[in-house]
């Protein structure tokens, strides 16, 4: 209710609100979780208050354009109102860069390497060591086709061909479905995050609690709990459903002592963080702050460019889908903003980097892209239609007065 916007969907699940973004695997949502009454991000995002005040900005012109003064001052009155939103609670001064908002403070925990979770720290729900696994065959979760004792939470890729053989049951797919219950009993007190690293439906509890809902397949495992304080020796009742056929293990990120202090910023920064330029929200000041940062080479300038998520980020070096990968759609709309801000040098660069990309791959095989790699190879879809907005750019450049 601050007047900043936030992606939400009907079903309130987390991937599907992910999805509604565009942004399906992108890190900057790597940590946040749905709010049960609004079905949206406990997150204010930086995208969609910018396009929104994107979208009044150009429907201002085209009411002014078309001789409706009342319908034009509305749409400014929306820009200016969203703008200021913007200034007051996304700016991030220490970054130099607009930033998402969580409602509640958070502790940072995305740069922490993720571990196992040591095989002596499980207990089966009879006390011996380990977890009981019950099998289910197909998607659903009834009645177990059989059950076992394993050390942890964890199917390795080489078991997958055999339990999907014994479990897959009429599944075209042949998927299979495992239940873990056990208890957590950590070695040390400390913070700790948990996650369920796996691309198939799955969910987690601890002492009954829903702590991790990731209802629908996603194309990277990244979903990750918010930290808590474990107590050394204290048992914690874990159960965990897991419903595919791909590989999965629970793991923990132990943070470090003393415990990051608290943030209300999310500290990943994706290109949609240069946004608000589009409406005019930034000043010279700030203007002058998020140029320095687009051209920083350890954030996201390079021989290509923008990157979706800056090259400092955990995320970068995987290059998946929307994890340090070059879009077509993203960088036309930081052009849109560069064009309001940026000096004919740096619009020169951006157009001709973005050019470059686009023609390698159409004169290597004729092929506009859904996506590039930040090493100038093509991904993904190999013609889809935006792809072409690379080369727009420069187009428009050339056609400036």
């Amino acid at each position: 209710q601050n007047g900043l916007l936030e992606w939400g969907c009907d079903n309130g699940q987390v991937q599907d609100v992910k999805n509604e973004s565009g942004l399906d695997d992108g890190p900057a949502f790597d940590e946040m979780d749905v709010d049960p009454v609004t079905k949206t991000m406990r997150l204010d995002v930086v995208d969609l208050s910018a396009l929104w005040a994107m979208d009044a900005e150009f429907l201002g012109r085209m009411a002014e354009a078309l001789g409706k003064p009342v319908e034009a001052r509305r749409f400014q009155q929306e820009v200016q109102a969203m703008n200021k939103k913007m200034n007051e609670l996304l700016w991030d001064n220490q970054a130099g860069l607009y930033a998402n908002r969580y409602w509640e403070p958070r502790r940072e925990s995305f740069r922490i390497a993720p571990e196992t979770i040591p095989a002596a720290c499980w207990r089966t729900p009879t006390g011996e060591p380990g977890v009981r696994a019950e099998y289910f065959k197909g998607m659903k979760i009834g009645t177990p086709a059989a059950s076992g004792t394993m050390p942890c939470i964890e199917i390795p890729a080489k078991e997958l061909e055999t339990l999907s053989k014994n479990y897959g049951g009429d599944d075209p797919k042949r998927r299979f479905s495992v239940r873990w219950t056990g208890s957590l009993v950590p070695e040390h007190t400390g913070l700790y995050a948990l996650s369920l690293e796996t691309i198939c439906n799955s969910q987690v509890w601890v002492d009954g609690k829903l702590i991790l809902d990731q209802s629908q397949p996603v194309a990277y495992p990244h979903l990750r709990t918010q930290p808590m304080i474990l107590e050394a020796g204290r048992p914690y009742e874990v159960k965990a459903e897991y419903s595919g056929r791909g590989a999965v293990r629970m793991v923990w990120f132990r943070l470090p002592e003393p415990a990051p202090a608290p943030r209300v910023f999310s500290g990943r920064f994706p290109n949609t963080c240069f946004y608000p330029m589009i409406s005019g929200a930034p000043d010279a000041a700030q203007a002058k702050r998020m140029l320095d940062v687009l051209r920083d080479e350890g954030r996201f300038w390079g021989e290509y460019v923008i990157p979706t998520i800056s090259r400092d980020d955990p995320a970068f070096p995987k290059q998946h889908y929307w994890r340090g990968k070059v879009w077509g759609p993203t960088n036309y709309l930081v052009w849109l903003g560069l064009q309001r801000y940026g000096e004919p040098s740096l619009l020169a660069s951006v157009a001709g980097k973005s050019e470059a990309l686009f023609m390698r791959n159409w004169q290597e095989g004729t092929r506009c892209h859904e996506n590039y790699l930040c090493d100038g190879s093509g991904s993904s879809d190999p013609f889809y239609t935006w792809g072409a907005l690379l080369a727009l750019m420069q187009v428009e450049y050339r056609k400036r007065p």
